[in-house]
């Protein structure tokens, strides 16, 4: 009986001993699995954020005009002609027209003037040039003609003088005649003789060509050719010619009308046609050269979509000038121009269709 309470107080120890010991061990756990998270969420909150997904490639889309490779070359008038009064008289060929560098398209309502001007001019000069030629070659064929007959009656003349004047000395010894008769007929002589030399002297200076008649010469074909240049000058303003091959695209100065502010006409190298594209600022890093392009009309034209290639991409950004009117248009959008070529076979069946407004697709 006496050991029973000893044993029980030994179990009491044991059991308390334990207690204590778990008590312990869930603070250890405890603290551990509050370390753990700890860490974790650290670690969670250090680790950097996983990359985005890549975006989907998207297709551009722009507006877009067909224009001749090079662009529209417009018309106009020499600048200052006839101070702007100037009005078209005729076109020479029809718009939509094929055209050669060069070629006359038209004529302006000076022309007929000019043309005058000028052929007078060319008359002028030409009788300037005969003129030098015949003094270099020392005939001035009038005087000389003149000289010579002169000269001929006057040496037939002589004899006849001096025999009148032995007569009419004979006369005077005589008494038959006054002093101042015979006065006469010495007088009459010494004309002649001198007459003689002075039609002499006419004719030797038509026989020879002077220094001062060729410069006189000279001096008038100089003038005559200053004067058919500016003639010939005059008249190419009042002309309205092609300075490219390719296609008279439109009309703007009929007949009668003075030049418009889009001037007397466009042309343009239709050989090979292009479509320009206003691609806003923010899409370019998506547009690249040689990218594929599908086309299609904005509002009829053409049917059907067309393939292109973007050629050319310009690094200028300016103010959108609206290719076509829509309400929907951001009037203060920045853009950039992107010119895209179009197949040769398509070129030649949009030929005629220049400023046609398109919609252009920029594939991925």
């Amino acid at each position: 009986m006496t050991d029973t309470p000893r044993v029980d107080r030994l179990d009491g120890l044991q059991r308390l001993r334990r207690q204590a010991w778990g008590s312990r061990r869930r603070k250890v756990v405890t603290v551990s699995l509050l370390a753990v998270l700890g860490l974790a969420s650290w670690q969670l909150s250090h680790r950097p954020a996983p990359p985005p997904p890549p975006l989907a490639p998207r297709a551009v889309t722009a507006l877009g005009r067909l224009t001749p490779r090079g662009g529209v070359v417009p018309l106009s008038t020499a600048s200052g002609n006839s101070g702007g009064s100037e009005v078209v008289a005729k076109w020479l060929v029809p718009e939509g027209a094929i055209i050669r560098r060069g070629q006359l398209l038209g004529i302006l309502s000076s022309w007929a003037s000019l043309r005058e001007g000028v052929l007078q001019a060319e008359t002028q000069l030409a009788l300037s040039e005969a003129k030098l030629a015949q003094v270099d070659a020392g005939t001035r064929q009038g005087a000389r003609l003149k000289a010579e007959a002169d000269l001929r009656a006057e040496q037939v003349l002589i004899p006849y003088l001096r025999i009148s004047r032995e007569k009419s000395v004979e006369l005077f010894k005589a008494g038959a005649i006054s002093e101042e008769e015979l006065g006469k007929a010495d007088a009459a002589l010494a004309r002649s003789k001198a007459n003689v030399l002075a039609l002499k002297g006419t004719l030797e200076d038509s026989l020879t060509v002077r220094p001062v008649d060729r410069e006189v010469a000279l001096a008038e074909l100089s003038v005559s050719r200053a004067t058919l240049a500016q003639a010939r000058s005059q008249l190419r303003n009042a002309e309205i010619r092609s300075p490219l091959d390719g296609r008279l695209l439109r009309i703007y100065s009929w007949p009668g009308m003075k030049e418009t502010d889009q001037g007397l006409a466009q042309i343009g190298q239709v050989g090979a046609m292009q479509v320009w594209a206003q691609v806003f600022q923010s899409d370019v890093p998506r547009i690249r050269r040689g990218q594929p392009v599908e086309v299609w009309a904005e509002s009829g034209g053409f049917s059907g979509r067309l393939k292109g290639t973007v050629q050319e991409i310009t690094g200028e950004v300016s103010a959108r000038d609206l290719f076509s009117v829509n309400s929907n248009n951001n009037v203060n959008a920045r853009v950039v121009l992107v010119k895209i070529d179009l197949s040769p076979g398509d070129s030649s069946r949009l030929a005629r269709l220049s400023g046609l407004n398109v919609n252009v697709r920029f594939l991925p």
